[in-house]
């Protein structure tokens, strides 16, 4: 697993997106994404929409609760055949009404 590889800080009106780079992990493989999801620790976070480019990863991260903190863990699926290769990441997310 790659770890934990920072923070986001949010309201819990806005919408920001967290990017992971997998790419040095894909390279070091020799190999692409097939998958990518985005999970988070609760419910009260909403992933809007997950995408990747280029061995980025971008997670659209809305909701949360004032005073809150999350972890979102990202986990990629290569497109290695016959067996993918599976790595994961997380992001914590912090929120706070300003």
């Amino acid at each position: 697993m790659i770890g934990t590889v920072g923070t986001l800080d949010k309201q819990p009106g806005e919408t920001k997106v967290a990017r992971v780079s997998f790419a040095d992990w894909l390279a070091d493989h020799g190999d692409t994404i097939a998958s990518v999801t985005a999970t988070p620790s609760s419910n009260a976070l909403v992933i809007e929409e997950v995408d990747h480019a280029a061995g980025i990863v971008s997670v659209f991260i809305s909701g949360g609760v004032h005073k809150g903190t999350y972890k979102v863990t990202i986990k990629v699926t290569t497109a290695r055949a016959p067996t993918p290769l599976v790595e994961e990441a997380e992001v914590v997310v912090k929120v706070k009404e300003s």
